[in-house]
């Protein structure tokens, strides 16, 4: 069983939002695929780690509800800081 996991941050683009349109058209130019789809999120890895079983362990008793499936978990700002 590999522990590699990932920290991941997501930020939600609309293009119904003023703000957010002429991110959507950056992103256009940049890539070939944005042309044809429309950009709805870009996502950024914040962090890698592996083998920590006991940091593993913890997302799962505090943000995954005891459930382990290697399933995304959405981690608030609150669980990072009761963390460190």
């Amino acid at each position: 069983m590999g522990l590699d996991m990932y920290l991941t941050k997501e930020l939600y683009v609309s293009k119904y939002s003023d703000n957010d349109k002429g991110l959507g058209e950056k992103l256009a130019s940049i890539s070939e695929l944005a042309k044809y789809q429309p950009v709805t999120k870009i996502e950024a890895e914040v962090m890698y780690w592996r083998k920590e079983n006991h940091i593993h362990q913890w997302f799962v008793d505090n943000t995954q509800d005891g459930i382990d499936e290697c399933q995304k978990t959405y981690v608030t700002r609150d669980n990072l800081e009761e963390l460190s």
